[in-house]
């Protein structure tokens, strides 16, 4: 009897929170913030670098107009400014990063390829990216989560990350997720909880927190953290991106048959 009482009184709940919105949504606003207090942001981007997109950064660095170096401080030191209000970043390779960085602009420089090359054979050549955890990236942090294995460090890189690396885009970072990626909001007991770039007192969403970390708009003072992230499952593109307020892009059911990562192999059926 309780349960039925306690059932009807929620999908009432959710019934007139529906059919009055918008007014509800201020109304829910303002009780959370009652609880959570007053809306807080990150400290506004000063350098423009950030304000590029991945495309536009890996023109300018193969064509030496940014040293890769100088690209991959920027960004060093906005997730160091970021991460202490946000707490994405579950493991950094920061110190390794800015070397693979020097090591761009010394092939660079070399003159081994041409511009037309570099963009054929490694078109992020040099554009910093960040990893969902879960994901493997050699040598840092893959622990979903679990605090039986919050040590776990991953022997080698995913197939996805090691894609990414192939194209010539270096890791900064991997990012948290909720335990085993098998919630809605990105929190759990090795990692803490991620907070949005937009609002901390807000959800980031999940089961990837990874999607508060692209390019910011200047506007909304976001984190300005990272250019671009790699997820996997749609729930995580999906929800995710809709907290952000940003773009998740997922690849057609029937272009995306098998999917590899770490050893693991899992088909999709081809619902086309």
């Amino acid at each position: 009897m309780a349960r039925s009482i306690a059932g009807f009184c929620a999908e009432f709940i959710r019934i007139l929170v529906t059919l009055t919105w918008p007014v509800s949504d201020y109304v829910l606003n303002f009780l959370y913030g009652l609880f959570m207090g007053a809306t807080k942001q990150l400290p506004p981007i000063e350098n423009k670098i950030l304000l590029l997109s991945a495309i536009e950064l890996a023109a300018k660095i193969r064509t030496k107009e940014l040293s890769c170096e100088e690209v991959m401080k920027t960004y060093v030191e906005r997730a160091k400014i970021v991460h202490p209000y946000i707490n994405a970043a579950t493991d950094e390779r920061y110190e390794d990063a800015l070397k693979d960085a020097k090591k761009v602009d010394e092939f660079l420089a070399s003159g081994a390829k041409s511009e037309l090359e570099i963009a054929r054979d490694t078109p992020l050549l040099g554009v910093p990216f960040t990893c969902k955890e879960a994901i493997g990236v050699k040598d840092m942090r893959q622990n979903s989560g679990l605090v039986r294995y919050k040590d776990h460090i991953a022997e080698e890189d995913s197939d996805t990350a090691a894609l990414y690396k192939k194209a010539g885009a270096i890791p900064l970072t991997v990012t948290n997720v909720p335990e085993l990626c098998m919630w809605w909001e990105s929190a759990n007991h090795v990692s803490g909880l991620t907070k949005s770039p937009f609002d901390i007192t807000r959800t980031v969403g999940g089961s990837s927190d990874i999607l508060s970390l692209p390019q910011a708009d200047p506007k909304k003072d976001e984190s300005g953290q990272m250019l671009f992230s790699v997820d996997s499952e749609l729930a995580s593109v999906n929800g995710s991106s809709e907290e952000a307020r940003l773009h998740g892009q997922i690849p057609a059911l029937n272009e995306c048959l098998m999917i590899m990562v770490n050893g693991a192999v899992v088909f999709i059926p081809d619902l086309a």
